[in-house]
């Protein structure tokens, strides 16, 4: 029997918002996107798309595989 548990978002959502709230160059947000991202092991990308494209819907490029993409560009090149 698989019993999903409970998942609070709410810290992601709100670094998030925080990052698009902020007027940043291209590369650092999504540097910054992506690190909020990784900070979630668990379907970090999905949820995040889900909720950039509901609550941001005129900025665009945000799909799933953007952001996984935004994600490894953040684990590459942290340092």
């Amino acid at each position: 029997m698989n019993i999903r548990k409970k998942v609070d978002y709410g810290e992601m959502y709100a670094a998030l918002d925080h990052i698009m709230a902020i007027q940043m160059p291209q590369m650092e947000l999504y540097s910054e996107i992506g690190k909020a991202v990784c900070r979630r092991t668990e379907k970090g990308a999905t949820v995040a798309t889900a909720y950039l494209s509901e609550h941001y819907p005129n900025v665009k490029g945000f799909s799933p595989g953007n952001i996984r993409r935004m994600r490894d560009f953040y684990s590459t090149y942290e340092d």
